[in-house]
């Protein structure tokens, strides 16, 4: 992780119930906390799927998430849970939340074209305790998030 600058501070494996588990801390102050395969580990954090992810910024506030091959994501009160199995990310900016449902298969050619393996919808639930909250207050989000279709992911925008 490195542009101009690193962007990598520190990157820290934190104790868990049989999973991996990783505290990466920014250069900024920010930090992300990954999860890796079905578990639980320190501050409440863990998932059921392959892999969880859940970006704070400096003043510990959520400004991503993201759901691979799984069906919930917690921590510390926050809670993503999908109906089925799903690939999903969550990006908070500007008082909302962008929603994207993605397959395993997407990407482009050389020549441009898009390959992206349609996938079904998925009904998403999602809560934002207040002290995690980018807008500082309690967020709860209930959609169906569209599957990808054959021209890419279909992005879910909603106001916290």
């Amino acid at each position: 992780a490195y542009f101009d600058q690193p962007i990598v501070r520190s990157v820290d494996v934190t104790s868990t119930d049989g999973c991996h588990a990783y505290e990466i801390r920014h250069t900024d102050g920010g930090r992300r906390l990954v999860i890796h395969r079905s578990g639980s580990g320190e501050d409440g954090l863990s998932v059921v799927g392959l892999l969880g992810v859940v970006q704070l910024d400096p003043d510990a506030r959520v400004v991503s998430l993201a759901l691979l091959r799984g069906t919930m994501l917690q921590y510390r009160g926050l809670t993503l849970r999908a109906a089925d199995q799903t690939c999903l990310s969550v990006t908070l900016a500007g008082g909302k939340a962008a929603l994207v449902s993605s397959p395993p298969v997407a990407y482009r050619t050389i020549e441009g074209e898009p390959m992206f393996t349609p996938g079904p919808d998925v009904a998403v639930q999602l809560t934002i305790p207040a002290r995690l909250s980018p807008t500082g207050r309690e967020a709860r989000i209930e959609r169906s998030v569209p599957g990808q279709t054959a021209a890419g992911p279909q992005p879910v925008e909603v106001v916290l």
